[in-house]
């Protein structure tokens, strides 16, 4: 019996990697794709970037939706577990489908923002995978398990924008590329209905920590929130502005970033699509052997500050590249610094708290990324107005900004917590 349940867990495992797969080509082929068939519509730079910033209604939905979809217990009434992970994965990818169908349709801006918002609302699948992932597999296996998750999920960032741009120089490209999307989705959706079984909620084996966290009701209560995480943010505040710095500079310098080339060198889609993915196989290669690097260094607050270096120099040189061959190079420091930034601001940050919170500080971590993607398109459509260096100008400044914290306030002499 112990061997049928788990292989019966394998094979689920392996549903949930194709699943998230699908899920990320499916985003991937759209995004590049984005800026160019907006600005098709006759927007300015500026515009752009205010549609960028409406997209912030996707965040403010994930935001404020993720913890009903994403709630654990019946006894909070949340939906994930009122219908069953399964149900709710298979919503999410419904939904998802459609909002995809509409975007491929919108003749205008107005159609094409609201065509974010089912996005915004029900786009909480590879949260929901984790979930489930959570639920089936023992302690000691979830840290492989989600990695292997993320490099596979990431191939499909590696393929996405390659095969999307290449549909979006036929006829109606773009919305082609969006049924493309939605058909993704939708076989998401046929294949959770026929692989993945729901799990009874007395099989589900949390520790305490995770009770704890799941039972917090955040959503829609903000005093709640800050009540609950007032004092990890009091304790480490430093680390997470060096966090937002650099994720915010990274993301700033890619905001429109299609738009760059296309003007900048001439472009098309199909060599933006090249372009991207060559980007995101460095980055899915970074995340592999971060941790090769970190054993290395054998100092995290070192390897981070060269990090913030490295991104300073990445983000200037590419501002100024004199040419596509030098963007095509210097892409791969870029993602590399901004790889091992993200890796060594989140394990500092679970090292400095509790054992209990480390669930929180989690969270808390990407909730700052979410924020520092809501600000980058508008701020980025703005600057492009002016000139399309200046967004790498502004984004250099802030790389600069997070190293300078560091070096106010050395993470090497920080102590941190043995867990």
């Amino acid at each position: 019996m112990d061997t049928d349940a788990a292989w019966k867990r394998k094979r689920e495992t392996y549903v949930l990697y194709t699943v998230g797969l699908l899920d990320f080509l499916g985003v991937a082929m759209i995004i590049p794709l984005l800026p160019g068939h907006t600005k098709s519509m006759g927007a300015s730079s500026t515009m752009i970037g205010l549609v960028g910033l409406f997209t912030l209604s996707f965040f403010i939905f994930f935001f404020l939706f993720s913890g009903w979809v994403m709630g654990m217990y019946r006894s909070q009434g949340k939906w994930s577990d009122v219908v069953g992970r399964r149900w709710s994965l298979l919503w999410c990818f419904a939904f998802s489908s459609v909002g995809y169908v509409m975007l491929g349709f919108s003749s205008t801006i107005l159609i094409l923002m609201l065509s974010r918002i089912p996005s915004g609302i029900f786009k909480h699948t590879m949260s929901l995978s984790k979930a489930y992932l959570t639920d089936i597999t023992p302690a000691d296996e979830r840290p492989a398990v989600y990695g292997t998750l993320n490099s596979i999920s990431g191939i499909g960032f590696i393929i996405g924008p390659v095969l999307g741009g290449h549909i979006a120089e036929t006829d109606n490209g773009f919305m082609r590329v969006c049924l493309c999307s939605a058909t993704m989705f939708f076989l998401d959706l046929v294949i959770t209905w026929y692989f993945i079984q729901p799990i009874p909620e007395d099989k589900i084996k949390r520790s305490t920590s995770e009770k704890k966290f799941a039972l917090e009701d955040l959503n829609l209560n903000p005093i709640t929130f800050f009540r609950t995480f007032s004092h990890i943010l009091t304790g480490q505040i430093d680390l997470f502005i060096i966090r937002f710095l650099l994720g915010f500079a990274a993301l700033l310098y890619r905001s429109n970033f299609t738009l760059m080339l296309e003007n900048e060198y001439g472009t098309s889609p199909k060599t933006n699509g090249y372009i991207i993915s060559m980007g995101s196989a460095v980055a899915v290669l970074s995340g592999m052997f971060v941790g090769h690097i970190i054993r290395l260094y054998n100092n995290e607050a070192k390897l981070l500050i060269h990090a913030g270096v490295m991104q300073v120099l990445a983000i200037i040189f590419l501002t100024f590249s004199p040419n596509i061959w030098f963007i095509m190079i210097l892409l791969a420091p870029l993602s590399l610094s901004n790889s091992i930034a993200r890796v060594c601001c989140t394990d500092l940050s679970v090292r400095r708290g509790r054992v209990t919170e480390v669930g929180a500080v989690i969270g808390l971590s990407q909730t700052v990324m979410s924020v520092a993607r809501m600000l980058t398109p508008f701020l980025g459509g703005v600057l492009q107005e002016f000139s399309y260096q200046a967004p790498g100008v502004v984004a250099a400044a802030f790389a600069m900004a997070g190293t300078t914290v560091m070096v106010i306030y050395p993470q090497d002499q920080i102590k941190y917590k043995k867990h």
